[in-house]
């Protein structure tokens, strides 16, 4: 009897164990796969603020070169050579923009991506001034076309 119960609780770990990577491998594999669809030129085509964000201001984006995996470079103007870069990563379904020196960061978060279109949520990052808790600000919704 004891053997049976040994053996079955082998086979609940086992199971839980195969569960646990699969969704490890999964979790990669979905990270791999927006990198290999998102890294292209995307052309701006349209903006919506979202509730509650409040009034504020927004830089004209013509184009969106994510096609570097470590630098996004955002062009005001396409036919100008202004443009700003800044290094990013991808990381839970976000492209998250890395802003040295500074309190706050951004982050895109991945709305829908397909092969010719990536819809964006702008997200501020902060601390908070009252506990230093991380807190996040959904500002507006970008949608872009592949170019």
């Amino acid at each position: 009897m004891a053997y049976r119960g040994a053996l079955f609780s082998f086979l609940v770990l086992a199971f839980i164990c195969f569960k646990v990577n699969g969704m490890v491998k999964n979790g990669l594999r979905a990270d791999s796969a927006i990198k290999q669809t998102i890294n292209k030129l995307w052309k701006f085509k349209s903006f919506k603020p979202l509730p509650g964000a409040g009034m504020g201001g927004f830089d004209k984006i013509d184009m969106l070169d994510l096609t570097n995996e470590k630098f996004l470079t955002i062009y005001p103007d396409r036919n100008k050579k202004e443009s700003q870069q800044a290094a990013y990563e991808i990381v839970n379904n976000a492209i998250v923009i890395k802003i040295q020196d500074k309190e706050s960061n951004m982050e895109l978060e991945i709305k829908t991506l397909t092969t010719s279109t990536l819809t964006l949520i702008l997200r501020v990052i902060y601390n908070s001034s009252t506990d230093s808790k991380r807190m996040g600000t959904d500002l507006l919704e970008l949608s872009f076309e592949a170019d």
